[in-house]
């Protein structure tokens, strides 16, 4: 049975098929994103959404960027805080308070109809000076993956700590997949 990847990010569909090693099944859909800080409960909503509007088993992916001295703020909400201050006024934020110290994680929720679950992945690293690099998308330029000195942006996708957090919740999500006999990749 197929299995959709409901986003409209070229970025992250790029992303599970680096990680797959295949075009995967992907629908953009006009989906309503609660706000809030609990992402359980906005990649629920979101799943179930997806579901309604094709009646197929459906994945969402919502990142959370946790900055430890703004008390984990912005987490689920990083899209909007980045692209209404930027990347580096966040940087000058995090300039005012002596803990650099960061979490992304990623949660990839998974609906048929009556099976929801969720696969969890996280990396812990450092907000930078500065926006640095050209690759990646989104807040790559301001992170620094542990135990690195560069920015995810800065290392690219051929790094192996480049983006490990949907490396690793695609793969666990693939494990489910096999058990299911389920595909996210495109039949040829």
């Amino acid at each position: 049975m197929e299995v959709y990847l409901i986003t409209g990010n070229k970025n992250k569909v790029a992303e599970f098929e680096r990680v797959l090693g295949g075009k995967v099944n992907h629908v953009a859909l006009d989906l309503d994103e609660l706000q809030g800080m609990d992402g359980d409960v906005i990649s629920e909503h979101k799943v179930k959404q997806a579901y309604a509007q094709i009646k197929k088993p459906v994945i969402v992916v919502d990142q959370k960027l946790e900055i430890a001295c703004l008390n984990g703020f912005p987490g689920p909400l990083i899209k909007w805080f980045w692209e209404t201050i930027g990347l580096e006024k966040i940087c000058r934020i995090v300039d005012c308070f002596d803990d650099r110290s960061v979490i992304a994680r990623n949660t990839l929720t998974y609906y048929n109809g009556q099976e929801l679950k969720h696969f969890y992945a996280e990396a812990k690293g450092q907000v930078d000076d500065h926006p640095k690099g050209h690759t990646g998308f989104g807040w790559d330029p301001i992170f620094i993956p542990e135990g690195e000195t560069k920015t995810y942006a800065e290392l690219g996708v051929k790094n192996p700590h480049y983006h490990e957090t949907y490396t690793v919740v695609i793969e666990e999500f693939k494990k489910f997949l096999e058990t299911k006999d389920y595909s996210l990749l495109v039949d040829d």
